[in-house]
């Protein structure tokens, strides 16, 4: 189906826009992951990491464990 210029224009924003969410999500994964095992190797209890994040103490543990795996 041939769509109308400013469907098709409209469509390539959505799909860069939503390119740059995911970069953006993965980015803030990532300093989840490095900040709680930075606060884990500085002595924080993984309760208190969970806390601090707004986070369970089970998902800090998580962060904490993949940040050792990567």
């Amino acid at each position: 189906m041939e769509l109308p210029v400013r469907y098709q224009q409209q469509l390539q924003q959505t799909k860069q826009l939503q390119a740059e969410a995911e970069k953006l999500v993965a980015s803030a994964a990532s300093s989840s992951r490095l900040v709680a095992k930075e606060m884990k190797d500085d002595g924080f209890t993984l309760r208190d990491i969970g806390q601090v994040m707004g986070i369970s103490y089970q998902r800090a543990g998580q962060l904490v464990a993949a940040c050792n795996r990567d």
